[in-house]
């Protein structure tokens, strides 16, 4: 006899559409129209923490936001925002794709280009 145990989860701490997520580690990252990075623990069915406030809606969980730049949070810590990088698009960021550690592709539904960034980011 076979048995199916379902259950379901929501997480509603964020205040406007999700408009993408992620997953690192046990943790789920949705990032939203409200500018906002949320970080939720999967074993405790719990958000872990929410970042401030960005300057305009976050858009992809790489991250990209409305206004052109990318948005970098250090792991397990996305509380603090931990650089942007300015990618040049007229408009915002609407997918990202890792090509290698460092470099990424970065692409808009507001102008025909993809561009390249490369990051270099430094332990402290």
């Amino acid at each position: 006899k076979d048995f199916f145990f379902f259950q379901n989860y929501c997480f509603n701490e964020q205040e406007d559409v999700i408009n993408d997520f992620g997953i690192v580690g046990n943790a789920l990252l949705a990032v939203s129209s409200d500018g906002t990075l949320g970080a939720y623990d999967f074993r405790k069915q719990k958000l872990m923490v929410r970042s401030e406030p960005m300057h305009s809606e976050l858009l992809y969980c790489y991250i990209g936001s409305g206004d052109s730049y990318l948005e970098i949070f250090k792991t397990k810590e996305y509380g603090n925002l931990l650089e942007r990088i300015k990618t040049d698009h007229p408009f915002g960021v609407d997918s990202v794709q890792l090509l290698r550690p460092g470099v990424l592709l970065t692409g808009s539904n507001e102008d025909d280009q993809l561009r390249l960034s490369v990051t270099f980011l430094f332990c402290i």
